[in-house]
């Protein structure tokens, strides 16, 4: 049996190396973390209740709507 890791479970990873790397580049400007960990869970849940496969999830839910996004390059600002 495969073991895997879940969306909670990732998410937490990605927020820790934010919060250890954002101090030196300043890159997240308004951090959505409380609002990811509900939408991980609810991922979870889906994939755990059979309803959704994580492809299937993937592909029919998109839940980071309304969060601020942009990016850009340093070296093309003047």
């Amino acid at each position: 049996m495969r073991n895997f890791l879940t969306s909670a479970q990732v998410l937490e990873s990605f927020i820790d190396r934010i919060k250890e790397v954002n101090p030196v580049l300043n890159c997240v400007v308004a951090d959505r973390f409380n609002e990811a960990r509900k939408e991980a869970r609810t991922a979870d849940d889906l994939v755990n209740s059979g309803l959704f496969s994580t492809e299937k999830l993937a592909a029919e839910k998109t839940l980071s709507r309304g969060a601020i996004y942009h990016q850009g390059l340093y070296s093309h600002q003047r």
